[in-house]
């Protein structure tokens, strides 16, 4: 009689937070697709997504940057406050000049932008699942012109120089001013 000898690797347990339910549901089932990950749960926001990481205990969060309640630096920073042993994956539809070394900072363990291709975010999450650090050769190559040879932050765009909050701020004010230009005007007949 022959005996399966095929052990099954147990699932890593992947936690979303993200405002928009249709890149949650569409990334969860990409996740639960793969044969080593499994969605434990998700959120919508900054509050629900460290709720979650206490309830679901996750082996790694994905956390877009931009969320409804809440910044999605200020839940990296909780979360590796409260977990630091846990890699946090940031996943945003902002440009990485702006947000990767500031998601980096605040704890996260890489950064991919919204616009990569399935198979770039999968081995991201893979990679800080085993302890790397997953950003692109251009964030590497930018932090290391910075950091190592020494280059002055002269060429850095004002929004650069902004300090987190007042990025959010910024972000937020002009989300309030794209809403009220989009509305129709109530005073026309």
């Amino acid at each position: 009689m022959k005996t399966n000898t095929q052990t099954r690797v147990p699932r890593r347990r992947v936690l979303i937070v993200d405002d928009h339910p249709l890149l949650r549901e569409g990334l969860g089932k990409v996740i639960n697709q793969q044969e080593d990950l499994a969605v434990c749960g998700e959120a919508g926001d900054a509050p629900g997504g460290l709720a979650a990481v206490a309830k679901c205990r996750p082996d790694v969060v994905i956390a877009d940057i931009s969320l409804e309640e809440g910044s999605g630096l200020e839940l990296i920073k909780d979360i590796h406050a409260r977990y630091p042993k846990l890699p946090v994956l940031a996943l945003s539809m902002h440009h990485e000049d702006l947000y990767a070394d500031r998601a980096l900072r605040a704890g996260a363990s890489g950064y991919v932008m919204k616009r990569e291709p399935v198979d770039t975010v999968m081995a991201a999450l893979r990679k800080v699942l085993s302890g790397q650090t997953a950003v692109s050769e251009n964030v590497v190559s930018r932090l290391v012109g910075r950091r190592v040879r020494g280059e002055a932050p002269a060429g850095r765009s004002p929004a650069e120089l902004l300090s987190d909050r007042e990025l959010e701020i910024y972000r937020l004010s002009a989300k309030d001013t794209a809403r009220a230009r989009s509305r129709p005007n109530s005073a026309s007949p």
